[in-house]
């Protein structure tokens, strides 16, 4: 077991740590690198976001930025939210902060008592806070706080949907329909405790993204068309999904491995060329993707994505790659369909980023194709499909198992 923790703890440190750099059409914000980030918000012209370090404010579209805590106890920020022209960030350790003046001042405002507060959101006429084992509720513009939920798990992330409140946790999601006066497990088609960190309302759906470690069962992209009565997978499993974001059809995730887009309801993912990059939080905000990773902040031009009526250009995506068996004892095939003539490679790589089989190096006609990894003599373990084709790649996580 303590091997096991050593090789997961280094994982993590090398994903936080690594040398980030620009692919694709991403552009590294200037003044916020070396900036863990945790979260964004926007009111009007103004950009917000929230990381270990306290909050930053741009006011030109995130070109620059600067910050601004005054008054502001522990700098810590998990979560920010608006509400009635106010912005609240919730803390480590030191509760909720309030702000009237676009963050100009910070006020305490409650939950400051050694409180972890991860979550925040404003429905109805109130404003929710999640926390380490509890869900608390105040009025608008009140700091007294009433605990609504014991729940015994930490909520890191809210989402709303008409009269519904939905909570993800480490161990699934909750469901209020009664401004949370009541909340119930709503976990039908998830595995048992899954970590829930991003949620996203979409239209009619209700998007949920997963970190489950080095579980792939436990990670990915799930879908609930019915409030979250029931659940299915959505692709994208193995990849530890931090944040989600959307506009029109389009739906993108962020992950320890980059910004992953699909423009079918989940369906299908390509990899937008933000890799081996931890992200870590997900807004669009005018005409920009904005990414928040361990390294500061990535932008990127929605029109370079996405068409001006929100439609993808597919036959750039290409190709969707899949695998079966996943998991596998001792080969797996590899398939996945391109709409032109590319030059193609497609490699095995564990999960320090090294290469350990190239299945195929050469130019490929449009149409299906199918490749064999034959595993024999390699550790067990999760392994990445990488997929390099028309200037894109497309990564699938695939499971060694003895």
């Amino acid at each position: 077991m303590k091997e096991k923790l050593s090789v997961i703890a280094s994982l993590l440190l090398l994903l936080l740590f690594a040398e980030t750099r620009v692919l694709a059409q991403w552009a590294h914000v200037t003044g916020t690198q070396g900036t863990v980030i945790s979260c964004f918000a926007v009111s009007g012209t103004n950009l917000f976001a929230g990381s270990l370090h306290g909050v930053l404010l741009s006011t030109d579209d995130g070109i620059n930025w600067i910050e601004i805590n005054s008054g502001l106890i522990n700098r810590e920020v998990n979560c920010l939210v608006l509400s009635g022209g106010d912005l609240y960030i919730g803390t480590s350790k030191s509760g909720v902060f309030r702000s009237t003046n676009n963050g100009s001042t910070w006020n305490g405002f409650g939950l400051s008592d050694n409180t972890f507060v991860y979550a925040l959101i404003a429905s109805g006429n109130y404003l929710f806070a999640g926390t380490s084992s509890t869900i608390y509720r105040s009025p608008v513009g009140d700091s007294t706080w009433t605990e609504v939920g014991i729940i015994q798990s930490q909520v890191n992330i809210f989402a709303a949907s008409n009269s519904n409140l939905f909570a993800g946790t480490d161990r699934g999601v909750l469901l209020s329909a009664n401004n949370g006066a009541v909340w119930n497990a709503a976990n039908n088609g998830l595995v048992p405790d899954t970590n829930i960190a991003a949620l996203i309302v979409s239209g009619t759906k209700l998007f949920a993204g997963a970190w489950g470690g080095l579980l792939p069962a436990y990670s990915g992209v799930f879908i609930s068309s019915d409030n979250a009565i029931s659940w299915k997978a959505n692709g994208l499993v193995g990849s530890n999904i931090t944040s989600l974001a959307g506009i029109g059809v389009n739906l993108f995730a962020g992950s320890f491995r980059g910004v992953f887009l699909s423009t079918n309801d989940g369906s299908s993912w390509v990899n937008t060329g933000l890799t081996d990059t931890l992200v870590t939080a997900l807004a669009i905000i005018g005409n920009n993707l904005y990414a928040g990773t361990g390294s500061g902040i990535w932008r990127r031009p929605l029109a370079e994505l996405i068409g001006g009526n929100g439609i993808e250009n597919l036959s750039k995506m290409e190709p969707s790659i899949e695998s079966f068996p996943n998991p596998f004892s001792q080969s797996t095939s590899i398939k996945f369909s391109s709409s032109d003539h590319a030059f193609t490679q497609v490699s095995i790589h564990n999960l320090l980023g090294s290469e350990v089989a190239r299945l195929f190096s050469g130019s490929l006609d449009a149409g299906e194709h199918s490749f064999t990894w034959d595993a024999h003599g390699m550790p067990p373990g999760m392994y990445i499909c990488i997929v390099r084709a028309n200037g894109l790649t497309e990564e699938l996580p695939v499971m060694l198992v003895k």
